[in-house]
């Protein structure tokens, strides 16, 4: 802890407990936004496309797209997860 806002001395400083850093860390990624987390939201979806009503694929592959264009790497991560294999079946069948 060399670095703090000069309330205290810095040797008053203790680690965290464990409960407390577990409640913390889940607390962060509750509120941090993944957009690969969200891509596999989203094949999980699709991958129900048979059985999905046209306005919803749609608007689930609108929002995969945003994912995709978010960052370059998107659209590798998006290979990575065999989401290709699927988009190319949904475009096939529809």
């Amino acid at each position: 802890m060399n670095y703090n806002d000069g309330t205290k001395p810095s040797q008053e400083f203790k680690p965290m407990k464990p409960e407390d850093r577990k409640w913390l860390e889940e607390a962060m990624a509750q509120y941090t936004f993944e957009p690969t987390n969200k891509m596999k939201e989203c094949l999980v979806v699709l991958r129900k496309h048979k059985e999905l009503q046209q306005a919803e694929l749609e608007e689930t592959l609108d929002e995969l797209l945003e994912y995709i264009d978010m960052h370059p790497t998107n659209g590798v991560n998006l290979c990575k997860m065999n989401g290709m294999g699927l988009m190319f079946e949904i475009i096939i069948e529809n």
